[in-house]
């Protein structure tokens, strides 16, 4: 059982796009060890629904807008 919210999922007709939004004044590399399982289970989930690739998954760090990709 997976229980969350995905903040950003864009949807194409083979693959789709994931992001999380994170608010954390960590590290980079912090912040992506930290949430990787999340993520991960977020794509499994959404693979195994739709049927289709994630093609690029990340996480924005709302402190500083940078996107880290995981």
């Amino acid at each position: 059982v997976v229980q969350g919210i995905v903040d950003f999922l864009a949807l194409g007709e083979n693959d789709a796009v994931l992001i999380d939004y994170k608010y954390s004044f960590r590290k980079k590399e912090d912040v992506k060890r930290t949430y990787a399982p999340q993520i991960s289970l977020y794509a499994r989930a959404i693979e195994s629904f739709y049927g289709i690739k994630i093609k690029t998954k990340g996480i924005i760090n709302l402190t500083d807008g940078t996107l880290i990709e995981m």
